[in-house]
């Protein structure tokens, strides 16, 4: 947790400033990340869609429930 945003955003700002990584060392970091994310089960989800129809479905359900109570 972030307990002081001033001083995070302000650590932002200077290693912006001061990065001077080429790109490939940049990706390397980047997919080291992504792999230690997955290993910790922080990415578990195969597909990352899965279950958007299903969430569509009930959203379209919850509002034609709104405009039928709306209309009441």
């Amino acid at each position: 947790m972030i307990l002081d945003k001033e001083k995070y955003r302000q650590y932002l700002e200077n290693s912006i400033k001061n990065d001077n990584l080429i790109y490939e060392k940049k990706l390397e970091i980047f997919e080291e990340m992504f792999i230690l994310s997955k290993d910790l089960g922080l990415l578990n989800k195969i597909d990352p869609l899965e279950g958007t129809e299903k969430n569509i479905r009930i959203a379209g359900i919850l509002n034609r429930c709104l405009k039928n109570n709306s209309s009441d």
